[in-house]
């Protein structure tokens, strides 16, 4: 079902990117994105399996406007965001509530942020799992 999605909701962009107007470059753009995403999400998923992750902190920030899309594809997106997070015991899914895609031009902060607190001393949290120190100022 989902490459099936995938499909359809790139030649529906492909389609109305025909039709010309002001948005046309980014639908062509996003529609050739999506053509190309499963196989991206395939070859992902295999190389996670194969290598793993190492036991480090990993921040994986997300967008916080994000363009629209069918709602499966959204679903897939933010469980694939917190599957990479959780595959380290200090891993941590941040949003650029501020940013679309070009996060680090929108809302750098958040870069310097998650950097800063990847590079901290974790601390137990009587859970099993490392976790790191909270956020201060």
């Amino acid at each position: 079902m989902r490459e099936l999605s995938f499909r359809l909701a790139s030649r529906v962009l492909r389609l109305r990117a025909s039709l010309g107007g002001r948005n046309a470059r980014s639908l062509r753009e996003l529609a050739v994105t999506l053509s190309g995403m499963q196989q991206a999400m395939r070859e992902t998923a295999d190389a996670r399996r194969d290598i793993g992750m190492p036991p480090v902190p990993i921040r994986v920030i997300t967008a916080g406007r994000r363009p629209k899309m069918p709602r499966a594809h959204m679903t897939h997106l933010n469980a694939d965001y917190h599957d990479l997070a959780g595959q380290s015991p200090y891993g941590q899914v941040m949003t650029a509530e501020r940013a679309g895609h070009q996060i680090p031009f929108e809302q750098p902060e958040i870069i310097v942020s998650g950097g800063r607190r990847g590079a901290e001393p974790a601390v137990a949290d009587g859970s099993g799992r490392a976790r790191l120190r909270p956020e201060t100022g």
